[in-house]
């Protein structure tokens, strides 16, 4: 499958929360570089990225949330650069206090 460009995933985000007047709060930069990162294997639970909607591929890298979700991890990056929560389940990442 086709990779989706981070850009695209972005804009997208972006879009949606602007068209649903959500106001949007990015994690904190430290929460992201602390993300987990794994290798994917068939058989997971979770067979998909829902950011991008991409399948996860045998023995690629993952990203995990704290909530356990998983995400391509510059998916996840994007996603959180723009909004603190898990986009499954709404789990809140930490906030740079600096920005609030």
């Amino acid at each position: 499958m086709e990779r989706i460009e981070s850009s695209e995933v972005e804009r997208a985000i972006r879009e949606s929360t602007e068209a649903n007047q959500v106001h949007v709060i990015p994690a904190s930069q430290s929460a992201i570089e602390a993300l987990k990162k794994r290798k994917y294997h068939e058989g997971n639970s979770t067979t998909g990225c829902v950011v991008c909607l991409d399948e996860f591929l045998h023995g690629m890298e993952i990203t995990r949330m704290p909530c356990h979700h998983i995400f391509h991890g510059e998916c996840i990056v994007s996603w959180l650069h723009l909004k603190n929560e898990c986009p499954l389940c709404r789990f809140q990442m930490p906030l740079d206090t600096t920005e609030i």
